[in-house]
């Protein structure tokens, strides 16, 4: 029978695969899709301390969205609560106050697979 992962297996699996996430992802910042969705962070602080995976905007709907993963089989209420509460730092405090609206999207990734 195998060994089960430890906290800090888990631990280290996390941090290598957001550094993986953001080599990947990072040369798409400031790129906008044909839906009008715009990747504007990956990896980045938004005005405050906490670094967000990956900040979406959606000029024409009006619309911001943070994408966080989780490396993990579920994700807890804690991992979700820090993705809500994205929405409080300053940048995207300020495209709120325009009437933009907040969508959290967690991605889990079991094993560290997307």
């Amino acid at each position: 029978r195998p060994a089960r992962p430890s906290n800090l297996d888990a631990a280290r699996l996390g941090t290598a695969e957001h550094a993986r996430m953001t080599a990947e992802l990072r040369q798409f910042e400031g790129v906008k899709l044909d839906n009008g969705w715009e990747m504007r962070k990956v990896e980045r602080t938004v005005g405050g301390t906490k670094r967000i995976d990956q900040l979406w905007v959606n000029d024409a709907g009006k619309k911001v969205a943070v994408t966080d993963y989780f490396t993990g089989r579920v994700e807890p209420a804690s991992h979700y609560n820090k993705g809500m509460n994205y929405q409080f730092e300053a940048e995207v405090q300020a495209l709120l106050a325009k009437g933009y609206t907040y969508e959290y999207h967690p991605v889990v990734m079991p094993g560290g697979k997307p």
